[in-house]
């Protein structure tokens, strides 16, 4: 098939004129709708738009890009995993670090709720740190452990038994704490540690901490007393997560492709190209806009990738 050739034409407003208000209109055009996965696909542009903006259809993984959910996408969690890495410096004592989970705290940040709540400890699912050199924990399925309704707190306790009895203590770091919903649309993050609500104002502590465990966004640092006068203190540490919804996603809006502003040449040639094999729903939105209003008006089509 023979392609009109490409046409730009340069638009000029001087910045003494008002700027004419017009209806957008729009017509695209393909080849074929069928393609193969990794083959471009060549959209032929005419539009006297100012704006004009592209949904593939795509919603996998990174790219979600379908016209429907540009208001907003809600998916069901399907498979909630969770990960972090650690690494341990010194001492000798075994056992220090817990991972516990509960659907029953009940959000009070105190000693007192914390030992209050039912927690289920699933430290043995993960792969720990040996010495300084970090270790990733591998993923743990949560779904197990969810109640319809609730959300799930998250805890690391850090546990130091005196010295004299249990050898001198170890500092453990975590990081990386991530939650991950992976089901029919890709693996998309729910919680990450900046994210996770883990601070030294929320921590619930236990006996006579001299030497605080130092939090920040990127890690928590947990530290045991060090002097002869404290060490053989029983000490505990609660770094507890925020309330994490089970239930649902919110990814937010699906985001367009710009393909041309306000002060762009006009735009009459684009390739995209799709990865895998699937139905897709085309969208092309031509819009103007001034001061007081927006007109816009779509263009949809059909794609059909085949493997």
């Amino acid at each position: 098939m023979k392609w009109i050739n490409l046409l730009i034409i340069p638009v000029v407003i001087s910045s003494c004129s008002k700027v004419e208000f017009r209806t957008p209109e729009i017509e695209v055009k393909v080849e074929t709708i069928e393609h193969k996965v990794g083959e471009p696909v060549f959209f032929d542009i005419k539009s006297n738009a100012d704006n004009i903006v592209f949904y593939s259809g795509v919603g996998y993984g990174d790219t979600l890009n379908e016209y429907k959910y540009r208001n907003g996408r809600v998916i069901d969690v399907e498979e909630l995993k969770m990960s972090f890495n650690s690494r341990v410096l010194a001492g000798s004592q075994t056992n220090q670090l817990q991972v516990l989970v509960s659907t029953d705290f009940n959000g009070i940040y105190t000693l007192e709720e914390a030992e209050k709540a039912t927690w289920t400890d699933i430290t043995s699912h993960f792969d720990f740190a040996t010495n300084t050199t970090t270790v990733n924990s591998g993923e743990y399925v949560l779904n197990g452990h969810l109640e319809a309704g609730k959300p799930i707190y998250v805890c690391f306790k850090y546990n130091v038994r005196p010295r004299t009895t249990h050898l001198s203590s170890r500092d453990w770091t975590v990081s990386d704490f991530l939650i991950s919903n992976e089901g029919n649309l890709g693996k998309h993050n729910v919680v990450t540690f900046a994210q996770s609500g883990f601070a030294a104002e929320t921590a619930a502590l236990k006996g006579n901490i001299v030497r605080p465990s130092v939090f920040n966004n990127t890690q928590i640092t947990f530290r045991g007393n060090n002097t002869s006068a404290t060490w053989d203190e029983n000490t505990e540490v609660w770094a507890i997560s925020k309330p994490i919804n089970t239930d649902v996603l919110v990814l937010g809006s699906d985001k367009s492709i710009p393909l041309k502003g306000y002060k762009d040449l006009r735009h009459e040639a684009f390739y995209y190209t799709y990865n895998r094999p699937g139905y897709y729903t085309v969208t092309f939105e031509a819009f103007t806009f001034n001061e007081s209003e927006k007109v816009a008006v779509t263009k949809q089509m059909y794609i059909v990738v085949k493997p």
